[in-house]
């Protein structure tokens, strides 16, 4: 189901690409990513293959966006409350990665949104978190923002520099998995 929406997503991406508001394109699509917990690094890296010379607004736009969509995440589960998250994702408050996000919200406030934004953790347990504080939208998406622009500055920089090393990790990548399935399903 997700390859099919990134292969969506990359449709859509390389039928904007020749306009002028292409990386704010990409901001959009991040913005919805955010929004509906799709992994958007796959999104940004075909974004930077398509235009590498526009990495720098594209990864400004992006992490603008997904930190847009991330307060709208934060605003959703602030007015959805403790009980209604609780029953839908109660493994979320038993992980480990919850405990960990906890101890540092709790240290760190705000700060620690920024790292956890710039890091591959899931970032939807803090969300929730913050969200049943008192803290400012606008700190909130400023932490978000700063974690996505180092998190989303360096796949698209990472992409736009070396794009053959990408592309042969991914099919090293591909090939392996492909490896283990063909294995597993020969009798």
């Amino acid at each position: 189901m997700i390859f099919k929406i990134h292969a969506t997503l990359q449709s859509l991406l390389q039928r904007h690409a020749v306009s002028t508001y292409y990386p704010a394109f990409t901001g959009l699509i991040a913005c919805g990513c955010a929004v509906s917990a799709i992994p958007f690094v796959p999104v940004l890296m075909a974004a930077i293959f398509i235009s590498p010379a526009q990495w720098r607004s594209i990864a400004l736009f992006t992490s603008m966006g997904s930190a847009l969509g991330g307060v709208f995440v934060l605003i959703i589960f602030h007015h959805l409350g403790w009980v209604q998250v609780m029953e839908s994702h109660p493994e979320w408050f038993a992980s480990d990665i919850w405990q960990m996000m906890l101890h540092w919200l709790t240290d760190w406030g705000v700060w620690a949104l920024a790292v956890i934004a710039a890091t591959p953790l899931p970032q939807s347990p803090a969300l929730f978190f913050l969200a049943m504080t008192d803290q400012s939208w606008w700190g909130l998406w400023a932490a978000l923002a700063c974690g996505k622009l180092l998190k989303y500055g360096s796949v698209a920089y990472l992409t736009a520099r070396f794009p053959e090393k990408l592309i042969q990790f991914k099919e090293n990548r591909f090939n392996q998995k492909n490896a283990i399935t063909d294995k597993d399903l020969t009798p």
